[in-house]
């Protein structure tokens, strides 16, 4: 089914408890015929046949159990139509309207070999289970099935949980690169798509969101396509291109393959699929959640991706010695539209509000520093005419406060009494909103100034003063001295402040009620005789700490910053009790709590100062984008286009694409990248060149089959199993591997010696380091060739031998 989009799961929601349901699968498993002649793990009929009668034993078994439990005896698939697979379906189940209406939407006809009433619980087949084992036997017997009867290739799972996993897939995943190309030549769907709800990622299984981090076990896009870029097998993916894969297809979620290999942060598949010589993949689609694989780099914080991209993007104008001249698109990099309009999922929005170490380092990438400095550079008299704003607004603010006339020469003078204390709150927000919460309290002053409403009228005063004053912070983290501090204090308040007042509040809520218990009496103990037993001592003052609830939490707090009169509890009730209660508050809040905020502060400020200049620079970006945000569109679409250069005729489109102009240093220059490249073939031609002699010709054209672990670890040469099946050549066994056994310390010994200067060898032709070969063209089909050929070391008196060549080798053979 090739129509899955984002939409309710297709599985069945019950309400069984889990470990029934495995249990009822695993009862089922028991007894189903197929689990008989493969087993899930281990065991089987067909693999105890093939190991006493081999291949012979296999197409005797199949023709007698398989082929009857194929459609047209396994020599032809078959159309499935959706009654016999909603019949399946619902198979010993209650039959769902809403189910099967669901399902019909989606269903599309398909062929089938395999009947769904022979296979297994998923809706899995014998070809499923060969290859999911991942064991050479059951790799040699599903190659032996599939060229007795090609239309296994066609099958996939049936089941709501691998729904579409097909053999494909299985062999993309195991590494099979010649299963996966039998199973093209079968006929097998190169676009098939895994898209059950085991290949999904984590936060989608319960149900689809618009929005997701694509973080999952067994999520790889759903392609196999992009089953073989998320596992890096650069010779699959060349042979499913080759039978038309695309490898900008969208999955359930919109992601191509570029966006796969970010998600699962592999830079060599992306910059491979990028310049991919038959069919490159296009870097500029995006996403359902609209985001191109750069933005969504920038999302998850894959900064090394991200600076791989930025050079794949990038045009190069001139180079000298190790400087370039490069421009770089600005389509998904800028926040500013050709249009003006500001693009919230640009690469540069997601860097700056991004809140990990990971978005840190990437802001300190040239690219983006190169791009805030240009836009700095016409945005920064904008922040110099607001800060000469909030001087003069401030100035006259304090003028107005400090001339306001006294108590005695009110406009209106009204008598009020409030029982309750304003409650103020945390200021958890930047300076910006904390300023524009105070310029709202100075217009509504105006209303309350006609009305004669005084009092309200100095109590939003009192808001728009220190909000006013806040708003300098805004300015100070422009400055690189000031700004990390001015982090901190966000920081702390947002974060520190935040957690020690919820567990705080606890405490002082719960004393709160007891103390209040003890002292709403002060008072009226104040006004007894004083011959009176229960008489209060305190003369002089009214107390009124513990007459209410609020006014207790207000004691309570004030006593936990160390502000407290302890002879007040002599006037409350139950004396003593109320003494010990309050030693036991003293421990709790000044004492404990108190430090674990002074800890948190300490640990806040410890993280921030480490990386105070790169939270520097995201606050220097933040303010960047502030002051963009102020200008009109039509303004940013002007200064866009002073900023930047037109890269119009480097793409074919015709559209005027806008590209940042970055000198950068690399490192480096063209000419020691070709020497570094030049040592490099020479050094694994020496290395290759070594086994060769240790090993023997033919063992050595599949020992070093895979060059690249003979640059990384070489003392670690893979080579291919001893045991190999009856029914196939040694030449061909390149997928089974393990360690040598034998001779491995002889030939990690040999490699780890420095190579002779001058290697001759009497009576044998010995080739010099074997070229890279040609890319394949479009109508081949890439193969996997070994580097070292078996008949490349021939001896001149051997049969067949050409004896006029030399034998001759240079030096740096």
């Amino acid at each position: 089914i090739t129509s899955c989009k984002l939409n309710k799961n297709i599985s069945r929601i019950t309400d069984t408890d889990p470990d029934d349901k495995w249990s009822n699968l695993h009862r089922e498993r028991e007894k189903n015929h197929l689990y008989k002649i493969v087993g899930t793990r281990s065991g089987g009929e067909l693999i105890e046949v093939y190991e006493k009668e081999g291949q012979e034993g296999v197409l005797r078994f199949a023709a007698e159990r398989l082929a009857p439990a194929m459609y047209n005896d396994g020599e032809k698939p078959q159309e499935l139509t959706f009654a016999e697979f909603m019949k399946w379906k619902n198979l010993g189940k209650p039959e769902d309207a809403n189910y099967q209406a669901e399902w019909e939407k989606k269903f599309v006809r398909h062929p089938v070999q395999y009947k769904l009433n022979k296979r297994g619980l998923d809706g899995e087949t014998v070809i499923h289970l060969l290859l999911a084992r991942g064991e050479p036997i059951c790799t040699e017997i599903a190659r032996i099935l599939l060229k007795r009867y090609p239309g296994l290739a066609v099958d996939f799972y049936e089941g709501d949980e691998m729904f579409g996993q097909s053999a494909l897939h299985l062999a993309i995943v195991h590494d099979e690169c010649d299963i996966v190309q039998l199973l093209l030549e079968c006929g097998a769907d190169v676009n098939a798509r895994a898209c059950g709800e085991f290949f999904l990622p984590e936060d989608q299984k319960n149900g689809l969101r618009p929005t997701s981090n694509y973080q999952g076990y067994a999520y790889y896009g759903e392609y196999p396509l992009a089953f073989a870029a998320c596992f890096g097998n650069k010779d699959i993916y060349d042979l499913l291109i080759q039978y038309g894969a695309d490898p900008n297809m969208q999955d359930i979620f919109g992601n191509t393959i570029l966006h796969m290999c970010v998600i699962r942060y592999s830079n060599s598949m992306y910059s491979y699929a990028v310049r991919h010589w038959r069919k490159p993949a296009h870097q500029n689609v995006t996403n359902y959640c609209g985001m191109t694989p750069l933005t969504l780099a920038t999302k998850l914080g894959r900064k090394d991706i991200f600076e791989k991209m930025l050079d794949l993007m990038k045009v190069e104008f001139w180079r000298f010695g190790d400087i370039t001249c490069s421009a770089y698109p600005l389509t998904a990099l800028d926040t500013i539209r050709p249009d003006g309009s500001t693009n919230y999922e640009s690469a540069l929005m997601t860097v700056i509000n991004g809140t990990t170490k990971e978005h840190l380092d990437m802001i300190g990438s040239e690219v983006i520093q190169r791009l805030i400095a240009d836009k700095w550079k016409f945005f920064q008299w904008k922040l110099y005419q607001r800060l000469g704003h909030l001087i003069l607004h401030t100035v006259f603010l304090c003028f107005v406060i400090y001339t306001r006339p006294t108590e005695n020469s009110r406009i209106c003078y009204q008598e009020m009494y409030w029982d309750d204390h304003v409650i103020t709150f945390k200021k958890t927000a930047p300076a910006k909103v904390v300023f524009f919460c105070a310029c709202i309290c100075l217009i509504l002053c105006v209303p309350c100034r006609l009305l004669k409403m005084v009092r309200i009228e100095e109590a939003f005063l009192v808001f728009a003063l220190p909000g006013s004053w806040i708003f300098f912070l805004f300015f100070a983290r422009v400055l690189k001295s000031t700004g990390p501090f001015v982090q901190m204090i966000y920081s702390m308040i947002a974060g520190d402040m935040v957690r020690f007042a919820l567990i705080a509040s606890i405490f002082l809520i719960s004393f709160s009620q007891v103390f209040y218990f003890f002292g709403k009496d002060m008072s009226s103990k104040q006004k007894l005789d004083p011959s009176n037993p229960h008489n209060c001592p305190i003369t002089g003052i009214e107390v009124y700490t513990y007459s209410s609830i609020l006014e207790t939490f207000i004691t309570l707090f004030r006593a936990t910053m160390s502000g407290y009169d302890y002879e007040e509890f002599g006037c409350s009730n139950y004396e003593p009790f109320s003494k010990i209660l309050f030693v036991l508050f003293m421990f709790i809040m000044p004492v404990t709590m108190l430090n674990i905020l002074i800890a948190m502060m300490g640990n806040t400020y410890t993280k921030v100062i480490v990386q105070a200049e790169k939270a520097w620079k995201q606050q220097y970006a933040q303010i960047v984008m502030v002051l963009e945000r102020s200008f009109r569109k039509e303004e940013l679409a002007e200064y866009q286009l002073k900023y930047s250069i037109s890269l119009r005729e480097e793409f074919e489109s015709g559209i005027d694409v806008r590209g940042l102009m970055v000198y950068k240093q690399t490192e480096k220059t063209r000419a020691q990248q070709k020497r570094q490249a030049l040592y490099n073939w020479k050094t694994i031609g020496r290395k290759v060149l070594n086994v060769v002699r240790v090993e023997g010709a033919e063992k050595a054209s599949y020992i070093l089959h895979s060059n690249d672990r003979i640059l990384d670890e070489p003392s670690e040469i893979l080579t291919k199993a001893n045991s190999v099946p009856p029914t196939r050549d040694i030449t061909v066994m390149h997928s089974l591997t393990c360690k040598i056994s034998d001779n491995e310390n002889e030939v990690e010994a040999t490699l780890k010696q420095k190579p002779l200067k001058k290697f001759r060898q009497k009576n044998v032709v010995i080739h010099g380091i074997p070229n890279i070969p040609n890319m394949p063209s479009e109508s081949d089909i890439p193969r996997r060739v070994p580097l070292v050929q078996i008949d490349m070391f021939i001896r001149q008196d051997s049969s067949g031998a050409d004896t006029s060549s030399n034998a001759n080798v240079n030096e740096d053979s």
